[in-house]
């Protein structure tokens, strides 16, 4: 396990993605504060996530289009929303109201920092197991949020709870890892394009553990996730009342900015087996 160090006073900068807790539970903590570690943390992943084309002309890109242009009226919840990178992203889409939740209080803490004091977010350490919830939200984002479930009771309740927290109507988007039998993810498959691979044991279950490894220096960095097949993150949903018809998991597109910065053929790998599926279900 690579693990964060700290080299000297380092300044807070935009953060990026739902990650402190998994960073913080299994680094080596310093003597640092855990403030302090989440500070160092943010840089980490906001240097991998300002150099891999996939995160910014695909990820973002699609989720934000797939959101839409406006969220005027609509209540909406981050679930597991981290440093609260799509919590601005989702607040500058005019919603009613937005509620924002993760389970580190670290991570809640630095998103406030970065809300500038805006009132339309509502911050709450939460676990999305826990989520109390029902009938309120129009929109709910959960990106990269279903692997963090540590078994399939918990993936099955987190995603009852989601559907439970939605009106009739009600939408989920996120991202899902793409990282099962058959799609290659070596490092010279898609490493360039997506500035990290996937670790994913041999003949994997339900439950195993994999590693994000980020391209990141002076040292890689692994983000522990579960790999789940792609058939239990549906039937978790389904199971949980969404249905079939209106469940699709979904290519990424590359944003036309990404498709003119890159050399013809770049994409090709990344779009043909791409490194994440778009989950898009509505109640």
């Amino acid at each position: 396990m690579h693990c964060l160090s700290r080299s000297g006073s380092r300044l807070l900068r935009e953060p990026v993605a739902p990650v402190l807790k998994l960073l913080l539970a299994r680094c080596q903590m310093t003597d640092n504060s855990p403030l302090d570690f989440a500070q160092l943390a943010i840089e980490r992943y906001q240097a991998f996530k300002r150099s891999s084309p996939f995160a910014i002309h695909c990820e973002e890109y699609s989720l934000l289009k797939s959101i839409g242009n406006s969220l005027a009226g609509c209540q909406v919840l981050d679930l597991g929303c981290g440093w609260g990178c799509y919590t601005r992203k989702l607040a500058e889409l005019a919603p009613a109201a937005i509620v924002a939740t993760d389970a580190s209080g670290d991570a809640i803490s630095l998103a406030k920092v970065y809300n500038n004091g805006s009132s339309l977010v509502e911050y709450r350490v939460e676990d999305c197991a826990e989520l109390p919830d029902r009938n309120r939200f129009d929109l709910i984002v959960a990106n990269f949020l279903l692997p963090f479930n540590a078994n399939v009771d918990l993936l099955r309740r987190t995603c009852a709870n989601i559907y439970a927290a939605l009106r009739p109507g009600g939408r989920l988007v996120g991202f899902l890892p793409n990282c099962f039998q058959g799609v290659d993810f070596s490092r010279e498959m898609v490493g360039r394009q997506v500035n990290g691979i996937y670790e994913v044991p041999a003949n994997p279950v339900d439950g195993s553990e994999i590693n994000l490894v980020l391209f990141t220096s002076p040292t890689e960095t692994r983000i522990p996730l579960r790999w789940y097949h792609r058939e239990t993150y549906r039937t978790a949903l389904l199971d949980a009342g969404f249905e079939a018809s209106k469940l699709r998991l979904e290519k990424p597109e590359v944003s036309p900015a990404g498709q003119a910065m890159f050399e013809p053929g770049f994409w090709d790998s990344i779009v043909g087996q791409p490194a994440a599926l778009l989950m898009n279900a509505t109640k």
